[in-house]
């Protein structure tokens, strides 16, 4: 029989946090629907001829046209950089133990 004791906090913080990040999203996305008077600054950017900043991402992927493939492209090249951070990392450590 398992010892449910042993694991009641550990399951108990999980979903916690997974309730409050259901929570924050929740409430960052409803927050641009909940104004029912914006205070006007686009309009007065819009009047004034200020467009929006090009994004920084822009200018290295600007060669790819379809969304979906810059997305995906973006998700490999962050994974990439990940992956290779904790190799190097493991790759120092094991070499600092021997």
């Amino acid at each position: 029989m398992t010892n449910w004791k042993r694991y009641k906090w550990p399951i108990f913080t999980i979903l916690v946090t997974i309730l409050v990040l259901i929570l924050m999203l929740t409430i960052g996305y409803s927050i641009g629907i909940l104004s029912e008077n914006p205070d006007g600054l686009e309009k007065v950017l819009e009047t004034e001829g200020v467009s929006e900043p090009e994004s920084f991402w822009t200018p290295i992927l600007s060669w790819i046209e379809n969304n979906y493939l810059a997305g995906i492209l973006g998700i490999v090249i962050v994974f990439s950089l990940i992956a290779s951070f904790f190799y190097l990392n493991a790759y120092q450590e094991k070499k600092r133990i021997k």
